[in-house]
C-alpha cells in the first residue's frame, strides 16, 4: 500500500469522526436547552397562573314600604272644617266629603227660608252644616243618592245622637242638601244640613259624624269638629 495515500485516509476518517462528535454534541446541547427551558417554564417550582376570577354583581336590598295609618277623622281627633276626606264603600261606591261651613245660630236663615218655619224649641236653637259629597261608582253600584250613601248625626259634651234635619220641628231648610236625588259616577251635591242644639250642646265641642248608610256592623265612619 502506497504509505501517502493510507495517511491521506486516516487523516480523512479522522476528520469524519470528529464532525460526527461535533454534531451530536451540538444535538445534545440542543435538546438540553430546551429541557432545560421547558423545565423552567413548566417544571416543579414554577405556580401557574390562576383563572381570573369573575365578580359578582352587588345586591341591592330594597326595604318594603311602611303603611302607616292615620287616627285623624276619629272622634278623639276630628277633621277640621274644610278638610276633604272619604268614606269608602267598594260595592256600593265611595263617597268623597268635604264639610265647607258652620251656622251656630241659623235662627234668622230658618226663618227667613219660610214663613211656616216655627222658632227652635225652648233651650235650642237651629244650626247649619253646609258639604258637598261627591260619588264614585261602586263594584255592584253604578249609581245613588245620598241617603243611600251616608247618614249625619251631630254629638255634643252629653254624647247623645242629634238627629238631621232639626228634628222634631222639621223645618223648611235653605239651600238643603237633596239627599234623594240621585247621582252616577263623579256627580256632586252640594247644600245645607239642619240640626237642632240645645245651649249646653252649643257650648261644645260640637262633632258631626258621617258613616257608611245602611250598614249594620263595621261601618266606616268619620268625625268632624263643627265648633
Amino acid at each position: 500500500m502506497n504509505p501517502k495515500r493510507t495517511i491521506a485516509a486516516v487523516a480523512v476518517a479522522s476528520a469524519l469522526v470528529a464532525a460526527a462528535c461535533g454534531s451530536s454534541t451540538a444535538s445534545t446541547s440542543t435538546t438540553a436547552a430546551a429541557k432545560d427551558s421547558a423545565a423552567a417554564t413548566s417544571g416543579p417550582g414554577t405556580t401557574a397562573s390562576a383563572p381570573a376570577s369573575t365578580a359578582k354583581p352587588a345586591t341591592t336590598t330594597t326595604a318594603a314600604p311602611t303603611t302607616t295609618t292615620s287616627s285623624k277623622g276619629t272622634r278623639t281627633a276630628p277633621y277640621a272644617i274644610g278638610d276633604k276626606f272619604t268614606v269608602p264603600d267598594k260595592d256600593n261606591g265611595n263617597v268623597d266629603v268635604t264639610v265647607t261651613g258652620f251656622t251656630g245660630d241659623a235662627s234668622a236663615e230658618i226663618a227667613a227660608a219660610n214663613q211656616l218655619n216655627k222658632p227652635a224649641p225652648d233651650g235650642s236653637k237651629y244650626t247649619l252644616v253646609t258639604l258637598s259629597i261627591t260619588y264614585h261608582a261602586g263594584a255592584k253600584k253604578q249609581s245613588a243618592n245620598a241617603f243611600g250613601l251616608v247618614s249625619l248625626s251631630a254629638f255634643g259634651p252629653a254624647a247623645v245622637e242629634i238627629k238631621a234635619n232639626c228634628a222634631p220641628s222639621y223645618p223648611v231648610i235653605p239651600d238643603k242638601l237633596e239627599s234623594t236625588t240621585e247621582l252616577l259616577d263623579g256627580g256632586t251635591l252640594a247644600g245645607n244640613v239642619c240640626f237642632g242644639v240645645t245651649a249646653a250642646d252649643a257650648v261644645g265641642p260640637l262633632l258631626l259624624r258621617i258613616s257608611e248608610s245602611l250598614c249594620a256592623t263595621n261601618c266606616d265612619q268619620a268625625w268632624i269638629r263643627l265648633q
